[in-house]
Parts: structure tokens; sequence; C-alpha cells
């Protein structure tokens, strides 16, 4: 129980809207047992008594989940889960990217039905809301289906009402809540699959024996709330804190998960969220993203933690992710040269269409280039489909891409996603008026974010650094862990110059840079920032610098103290920021 507020976590809420010590505490103090069950959901009852009742009568349950990180936590929880409930009848089935794409169809189905033919019931996970053919093929065949997906449900794709589904939004919410159910928004689709094996253990009366094995849940969902960008509200952040606390002191599974899939680059003491964001997640995700498949880490999940082949199997998801970083990196020079060549530079919107570039990744890729230029970018490559281009859209705060795919659903093949990430598939004659709508719709609402230094918490003077003060930053930064979607990290805002003799260092080959500033700590300590994936950039800034001044300004995060070789200096990774000329 955490009781008291430092000066310095008080400012820092006070920027996300807390206005009270009372509600700051509420927000540290919320446990995952003080969360709804799931049957308090809209459905919830359904998909349980459902689920419940196929347990007991032994019937073969296939999970069907997505292939992101996401969608594998959800169907670790529910295999583990469900398979100490009724041994041997439980499988797990997800889509190849490449073969089958994201959506769950009647040729998917068929592929799950040809690995498990057994199957007679089958949840889904993080996916299914929108499988209306799907299903109803499924419950043609004697399938008994039950849907738990934290997506939205569009207004065409809805599902027989007859079948089970906790989702987003769905069209039975008006009365039930009424009723008084509670809406299944705001959690990723690990944490609807958390809440239903706790309720269904306690529904055995097997929950208290155990206790451990539920709590070690809340780590594959808090990962999986993470790496999904979900809102950090009160409900996510304790399932996140939860996760952390867990990881850290986990000396079985996750210690030999972490320390291979770091490679000892990140200490396990010191896992947050950007250990999720960085590390567990990509991992997960290039797999299927170079492979197509999530075989390995599922393999690597279910797994037990004294299986000699772990380590190995892990390292293996590290290397695949390696190979990500190294497609992803040529894909965006790719897709940089293009804007450069085209002028879109200065564009509110930016959509790139090159039949070269990888299906699996284009969703990063469109990433990296919102962070460069600021603006929402669609980034597509050929589908396996002749005529039709498919990838990823990202955009910024102020642009639901969603709803702006939603005004040109008309030119698209298919499309979902969130207001901030999305999906989608086009034909090739629609590209041109697809470009032309979607510039003119998005110019109406486009705000460029402009950085200053009144949105940041901290306005930081490198002169005055100390190790005092930057430990007490990382002690209030820790109390507060872990940041995201909806609760940002602290922003700290600079402006300084970079030093010229020798101020600019690059690393990895130019992909990243490190700056050295002119200003020193207030006992003469060197000040760093590291700009990751910015080494191009800063590279053309240095090429028409000439004799100017080269300025950072923007923000950075968290200072941090850094020892190596006896030699003491204090560096932070850049976030937004810009570099100036001075004279």
């Amino acid at each position: 129980m955490i009781n008291t507020i430092s000066a310095i976590e008080r400012e820092i809420f006070k920027k996300r809207g807390f206005s009270t010590d009372e509600e700051m505490l509420g927000f540290l103090n919320m446990t995952p047992d003080m969360l709804p069950v799931f049957s308090s959901l809209v459905d919830g009852d359904r998909v349980l008594d459902g689920l419940n009742e196929a347990v007991d009568s032994g019937a073969y349950i296939t999970i069907y989940g997505d292939y992101d990180a996401d969608g594998v936590m959800a169907m670790t929880i529910l295999y583990k889960g469900l398979e100490q409930l009724s041994p041997g009848k439980i499988n797990w089935f997800a889509n190849d990217r490449f073969r089958d794409g994201y959506s769950i169809t009647e040729d998917s189905l068929e592929h799950l039905l040809e690995s498990f033919p057994a199957t007679r019931v089958i949840i889904s996970c993080d996916n299914g809301i929108g499988a209306v053919e799907a299903w109803n093929r499924a419950r043609e065949l004697g399938i008994k289906v039950y849907v738990t997906d934290h997506h939205e449900q569009g207004a065409d794709r809805v599902p027989d009402p007859s079948i089970p589904a906790v989702c987003e939004k769905s069209i039975k919410q008006k009365e039930a809540y009424a009723a008084g159910k509670q809406k299944a928004e705001g959690f990723c689709g690990a944490e609807l699959a958390r809440r239903l094996i706790m309720q269904l253990y306690e529904m055995k009366g097997i929950s208290a024996n155990s206790r451990d094995f539920l709590e070690s849940l809340c780590a594959y969902a808090g990962v999986a709330t993470i790496t999904d960008v979900i809102q950090l509200n009160a409900s996510n952040h304790c399932i996140a804190r939860a996760a952390i606390d867990h990881i850290r002191q986990d000396k079985g599974f996750w210690k030999i998960f972490h320390e291979n899939i770091t490679g000892g680059k990140a200490l396990q003491s010191r896992i947050d969220g950007d250990t999720f964001g960085f590390y567990y997640g990509p991992a997960i995700n290039a797999c299927s993203r170079v492979r197509g498949s999530v075989d390995l880490p599922m393999r690597v999940f279910l797994s037990d933690e004294g299986d000699p082949g772990l380590p190995g199997l892990i390292r293996q998801m590290a290397e695949i992710n390696e190979t990500r970083k190294s497609l992803t990196e040529e894909d965006a020079r790719k897709c940089e040269q293009i804007i450069k060549a085209h002028g879109y530079e200065e564009d509110p919107f930016i959509l790139i269409a090159d039949e070269g570039l990888k299906e699996g990744i284009n969703g990063l890729t469109a990433g990296r280039l919102k962070e460069e230029y600021g603006v929402p970018v669609i980034v597509l490559g050929k589908s396996g489909n002749p005529g039709i281009f498919k990838g990823s859209a990202r955009s910024t705060d102020s642009i639901n891409i969603y709803e702006k795919l939603t005004e040109c659903s008309d030119l698209l093949v298919a499309f979902g996603g969130h207001p901030k990430a999305a999906g989608l598939s086009i034909r090739d004659e629609n590209l041109d008026e697809f470009r032309r709508r979607m510039t003119e719709s998005v110019s109406k609402d486009y705000v460029r974010e402009e950085m200053s230094a009144d949105d940041s918490d901290f306005v930081l003077a490198p002169s005055k650094f100390t190790e005092a003060n930057i430990i007490k930053l990382r002690e209030a930064y820790e109390h507060l862990l872990p940041f995201g979607e909806g609760f940002a990290k602290p922003g700290f805002f600079i402006e300084e110059e970079v030093n010229p003799n020798r101020g600019i260092m690059y690393m990895n080959e130019g992909v990243h840079a490190k700056l050295r500033l002119t200003a020193r700590s207030s006992d003469n300590k060197e000040v760093v920032i590291l700009m990751w994936n910015r080494g191009s950039y800063i590279k053309d800034i240095e090429a028409d610098k000439g004799e100017q001044k080269l300025m950072i300004r923007g923000m950075v995060n968290l200072p941090e103290i850094n020892r190596y070789n006896g030699i003491v200096s204090f560096q932070m990774t850049s976030g937004k920021t810009e570099c100036l000329y001075k004279s």
C-alpha cells in the first residue's frame, strides 16, 4: 500500500490530468484482484458457462488466436489454464501471416480443422469478432464457438447473436449495460483471457490451490498490455505493474527468457515497460513477420523451465528479431528515398506503395516514418493476390486513422484496426484516388506536433546535473512505472548546443547517432544524447550545417547515470527532438 506522493510524482501526475493525492494514490494502489470478473462483461457469463461445460464433457477445445504478441500471450494463458483442467484435450491454432492473413475465414478454419480434426469447441482470443462466415461454417459442422476479442465489432461484420462473444463493442451492449454489465473495452486480448481463466478456476473451486499459477498469468497479460499499446488506465497499469514485479523476481522461466532474449543487454532487476516494448514484444512479433508463423514463440512459452532446449529456442527468437531489424532498416531507407524523390517531406499524410516492400514489416516501417516525419503514414507492399497492395498504417495523436480509413472504405478491399494503427489492402487502380482523399481528409484535422517546453514535465539544464538529483528523478520514475499509452513517460525538454569538437559519433554503421553536448554537468561530467534509428537524419543535418552551431531541441527520456571503465557520465535517449542551426 502506497500512502504518500512525492513532489516530483505529484508534478508528473498533474500533467496527466490528476488533481488530488487521493486520485493519485487510488491509481497506484489498484491491484489485479480489484478488477471486475469476466462474467461481469457483456456475454462473459455465456462464454464462461460454455467453456466450463466443454471442459466437464471432455470435448476437444482449440484456442484460435492472433499471430501478434497479444495473441501469443492470450493463447498461452488459455492453453496453460485449460490444459490443467482437461489434459490432452486442448490445442492452439493461429493463422499463418503470409498464407492466411489476419482475418479468420472459412479457408483458415479449414486449415485449423486439418490440423485438429477432433475439434468440437473453438474459443477465439484477440480475434474473431468479425468472422461471420467462418463461425457460421463452424456451426454447420457442429462446432461450438466462443469469442473473446478486444477489437471493435464492425457494423457490417455482425456474427449471429446466439454466438457468445466478448468484444470491444457489441450490438448487445445497450441492453446489457442497462442490466448492469460492464464494457469489455480498454483491455488487451490476453487480459480478457486471464480473467476468463481466473473465474473458471473459481467456478471449479480450485483457485485457492492454484494461487501461484493464477498470479503468474499477470506476467503474460502485462507484457501484452504494453506491446499492444493499450491505454494505461488504473486497471491496465496495475496489470502491467504486476507483470514487471513478477518477472523481476522470477528465478525460473522468465529469468531464462529475459537473459536470452536480451542477450544480457538489460538487467532483470531493471525491467520496465520499455523492456516489454523494445525486447519481448518485438521478438515475439518478429517470428510471424519474418516466418509467417508463431510456432516458435508458442513452443517457448509452453515449454517447461527445466527443458534444456529452452534457451536455444529463445535465442532463435532473438536471431529472427535481428533479421527483422535489418529488413526494417532496409525498407525504411527505401521509403525515405521515395519520400525525398516525390517531395512528400512536408505533406500532412504520407502514402508509400511499392512492390518491393516486405509485407510482414510494413507496420514497423510505417511506425518508423511516422516518428521521423510526425505525420500519419501508410506503407503498402504487394500482397500474394495479383493487383492488390497490402500493408499498415500508423498515426499521430491528432488523427484517428481507423476513422479516416472508414471514410475511404469504398476504395479498400479490407481494413481494420485502432485509432493509431491499422491494416488494409487496396487494389492498384484505387491508389491515386485513395491518396487524394486521405490527404484531403487528414489535412482538415491534422495538427503538426510542435516541441515546446510547456508540454514537458521538466526543463533540463545539463549544467545543473548531479548524481543526487538524477537519482531522485529515477526513484520517482520507478515508483510510477510502467508508462505507456495514456500514461506517458515524463517528458524532459532540452535545448543545448552539440559540442563542435567530435560532438557526433555514429553507431551500428550509421543507423544510430550519439551527440555530445557542449554543456557539462556541475561537476564537469560529459552529457550525451543517444539518437536511436536517426543516424541518417543527423548525417543530413551535419552535411548542411557548414560553420553554424548545431543545436538539439525537444524531448528526451529520463536522464541516466552511465558508468563505464571508471568514467561517469550522464546520458539521455532522444524522444521528439530536432536539430537546428544557430549562427
